[in-house]
Parts: C-alpha cells; sequence; structure tokens
C-alpha cells in the first residue's frame, strides 16, 4: 500500500509539469544543432572614455534567448536548487542522466541563474550540450510517468 501510495503521489507531482515540460520540449531540434558558436556572439570591448571601458559580452540568438524566456515564464524555475545540487558529489552534467523531476529542474534553475553571475554560461551549457540533455531527460521522464 505505501508503495502504491508512494508512486501516485510521484505521479501526481510529476503531473504538475507535464505541461512545462511539453512546452520546453519544443526546443529539443534547436539545442540537437546548437553549439557555442551558432547561439552566442561576443560583442567586443569598447573604450568609452580616457578610464572607462565596456568589457566584451555575449550576444544570444533569438532562439536560445526564448528558450531562457519560457523557463522564466513557467513555474519550472527551482527557487532551493543551490541546497539540492550542493548534495550531489561530482559533475552536474553526469547527473542528468540519472536525475528525477526536481533534480532536473535544480540543475536547469543552475545553469540558467549562471549567466547573472558568469558571463557566457548559456553559451558554455549549449557547448557542453546540457540544455539538450536536461530536455532529453526530461521527455524520458515525461513518457514514464
Amino acid at each position: 500500500m505505501k508503495h502504491y501510495i508512494e508512486n501516485l503521489c510521484h505521479t501526481l507531482h510529476a503531473s504538475f509539469y507535464r505541461a512545462e515540460i511539453e512546452k520546453l520540449s519544443k526546443f529539443l531540434p534547436y539545442f540537437e544543432t546548437a553549439t557555442m558558436e551558432s547561439v552566442c556572439k561576443w560583442t567586443p570591448a569598447e573604450k568609452t572614455g580616457e578610464k572607462q571601458v565596456i568589457t566584451p559580452y555575449p550576444t544570444y540568438d533569438k532562439s536560445l534567448l526564448g528558450f531562457i524566456d519560457e523557463i522564466y515564464s513557467s513555474n519550472f524555475m527551482y527557487t532551493d536548487y543551490m541546497s539540492t545540487i550542493q548534495d550531489l558529489d561530482g559533475d552536474l552534467n553526469i547527473a542528468i542522466e540519472t536525475a528525477d523531476l526536481d533534480l532536473l529542474r535544480a540543475i536547469l534553475t543552475y545553469y540558467v541563474r549562471a549567466e547573472r553571475f558568469s558571463d557566457g554560461a548559456w553559451a558554455m551549457a549549449v557547448e557542453e550540450k546540457v540544455f539538450l540533455k536536461i530536455l532529453r531527460r526530461l521527455k524520458e521522464i515525461n513518457k514514464v510517468e
């Protein structure tokens, strides 16, 4: 009986995110061919005054920005993502392969928010196929649930 109730709760929990997973899944073809160079162009440094310089910064393509906007506009972001991922031993990229829904949400949130702290983080995530792996795993989980 306990196992049945746990499965029922897990299925109900996953169903809350089914629509978001389906919306995000439309970006799978994009990430299958995306490369760092195709999604990001770096605006060069610019001297604006005698002692003022604008440092280089990334300019992302519309599809990647659409993906990020889709995540932010959904309720897929995981507010307590840092405490969830700090318990992982090793590479987040490897953890994606066996992650459950909440861990995937935490990892995705980590990578989406990383751009705020490190210019070019989204480009690196694309290059390392992180977003692609997350979307594939979400699709896999969505089929099972």
